[in-house]
């Protein structure tokens, strides 16, 4: 009897344990459970940890790059140093330097081409003796090299001094000079037309003996060059000097 007591006791128990063995867990499970909890715990702290280091490390380099206050100074100036500072190829050659003193002179400017007296201003040489025409011909001359003489007879609208005494032909119808003496106007009963004599165009200087004249558009200059004196006509005025 006590046996057969035992048997259904065992066989009793047995089957219980194999119902109740899903739900009871091992003396281990519940350590293992606890280790990977923590585990999970300690990723999750780890991992928001270098969440927030992946975002500050570029928000202050950023701070740092647009001259910040709170980083150091001197590592901001050295840095803008070295980024703009000019690199230069060796092999790239230095660019050449002129120096005023190796533009040629030219580039200056010559004292005749920069005079507006002398710009454009042809030179000639008259024969002994030589007659000519302004391009107007408003204005007649005559150069005598062996008198070192000139005389100019212009159609003028000039207002006259009285004739002197001593002038009883045409009064003033021009100028004269020779012989070094100081130029006057003429007193002459004859006129220099001369349909031989020669058109000289404007900006041309002539030279005879002594005696230099230039004829501009402004009207003829006269000079002779051993006395000094001189003289200059247009229509509309006459100057001695």
């Amino acid at each position: 009897m006590p046996d057969f007591d035992d048997q259904i006791l065992t066989s009793a128990f047995a089957e219980f344990r194999d119902e109740a063995a899903p739900y009871v867990r091992p003396d281990g499970v519940a350590a293992t459970s606890a280790t990977v909890r923590t585990r999970k715990r300690n990723r999750a702290v780890a991992l928001s940890v270098l969440a927030l280091l992946v975002i500050a490390v570029p928000v202050a380099a950023g701070a740092t790059a647009d001259g910040d206050s709170h980083g150091p100074p001197s590592q901001v100036a050295a840095s803008t140093e070295f980024t703009t500072a000019p690199t230069t190829s060796p092999t790239s050659p230095a660019p050449a330097q002129t120096s005023p003193s190796a533009i040629p002179p030219a580039a200056h400017g010559s004292s005749a081409a920069s005079s507006p007296a002398n710009a454009g201003l042809t030179t000639r040489e008259a024969p002994d003796e030589f007659g000519f025409y302004t391009p107007s011909r408003r204005i007649v001359c005559l150069m005598t090299a062996e008198a070192n003489a000139v005389r100019c007879d212009v159609n003028h609208d000039w207002e006259l001094p009285a004739a002197p005494e001593s002038c009883h032909v045409d009064w003033g119808n021009g100028v004269s000079m020779g012989n070094g003496k100081k130029a006057q106007l003429t007193c002459a009963g004859d006129s220099l037309q001369n349909e031989s004599f020669e058109v000289v165009p404007y900006q041309t200087v002539i030279k005879s003996n002594d005696l230099k004249c230039t004829v501009t558009d402004a009207g003829v200059t006269c000079l002779d060059l051993s006395s000094g004196h001189g003289f200059t006509v247009s229509r509309a005025k006459y100057k001695l000097f």
